[in-house]
């Protein structure tokens, strides 16, 4: 291909949804809820710190929809489609309804896409989304995202992080030199209000790999899998769940199963394998804690049966 048809529906459309999702962090950010369906029609919310994408999508290709009873996080005031009507959008109105707000009653066209968003000039109080990585050592960066306004102060646990820099929807901060373990970041602006938090791991020690294998470990169904955790942070701080806990494993070879994992240089570590059912049950290997020497350089392996 030569060139693009710079006028084409395709090429106007992925424009827009690209300026979209770099100004709206109800895109990148938000959690999404169902709020209208039918056979033909689906509508859609985003949002996330005041910052609201409400998606109507009538996929008929003849017959239009009478839209009533829907809800939105939209604040109150009347929305042009976003898209410019290029998939056929039209206006809509809300009313004011205490955060869960009434849209009056239209009519959507066959065969078309609504898009009507809003974004906040400035956040009532910082929110964070993510922390990336989740997992770093000291003197290491981690990059905040979210939606900030102003001047933030960062603090893993009670510890302040330097801000390296800072715009309106990511901190980068320099992680300080505390004590290994699991924290909470929280972001405070000039104003004094306070974020939400999200979970960070400190690790303090040099890191070696390690592939952990059980073999004959307890059956399982479909669903089901094989979990390592242990004493240590790396090891999740003998964590259960699926998020916290290492793993799944691997299962090339049922039933033994293998996973490898970063654990500190030198250490002592006491571990164990669990199984996390499909519905979260949690089964432990019986029997004492298994327990491991890490070299203090190179790789190593872990063999050992499951504990019936």
């Amino acid at each position: 291909m030569n060139s693009y048809n710079t006028s084409s529906t395709a090429y106007r459309l992925i424009g827009k949804l690209a300026a979209l999702r770099k100004s709206n962090t109800a895109l990148p950010y938000g959690t999404m809820a169902q709020r209208w369906i039918n056979k033909d029609v689906y509508i859609y919310e985003r949002a996330f710190a005041g910052s609201v994408v409400l998606v109507a999508i009538n996929k008929n290709d003849s017959s239009s929809v009478s839209i009533g009873g829907l809800f939105t996080s939209l604040p109150a005031g009347t929305y042009t489609d976003f898209l410019g009507g290029l998939l056929g959008g039209l206006p809509i109105t809300v009313k004011s309804g205490g955060g869960n707000n009434p849209v009056n009653d239209f009519v959507l066209p066959a065969h078309t896409v609504s898009v009507w968003t809003h974004a906040p000039v400035t956040p009532i109080t910082p929110v964070l989304a993510s922390a990336g990585p989740a997992v770093a050592q000291p003197g290491g960066q981690v990059t905040l995202a979210g939606s900030f306004s102003g001047t933030n102060t960062v603090k893993l646990g009670t510890s302040l992080a330097t801000v390296v820099t800072s715009t309106s929807n990511q901190i980068v901060v320099m992680v300080p030199s505390i004590p290994g373990g699991s924290y909470n970041v929280m972001v405070t602006d000039s104003r004094g209000h306070v974020s939400n938090n999200v979970h960070f791991a400190l690790l303090t020690a040099k890191l070696v790999p390690v592939t952990f294998t059980v073999n004959n470990a307890v059956p399982t169904n479909l669903g089901d899998y094989i979990f390592l955790t242990g004493n240590t942070v790396e090891l999740g701080n003998w964590n259960t769940t699926w998020d916290g806990a290492m793993g799944p494993m691997l299962t090339p070879n049922y039933p033994n199963w293998f996973l490898n994992v970063s654990v500190p240089a030198g250490k002592t570590i006491e571990f164990k394998f669990i199984k996390i059912a499909s519905n979260g049950t949690v089964t432990w290997g019986n029997g004492p804690n298994h327990r491991f020497t890490a070299p203090s350089e190179g790789t190593a392996f872990v063999d050992v049966s499951w504990q019936h």
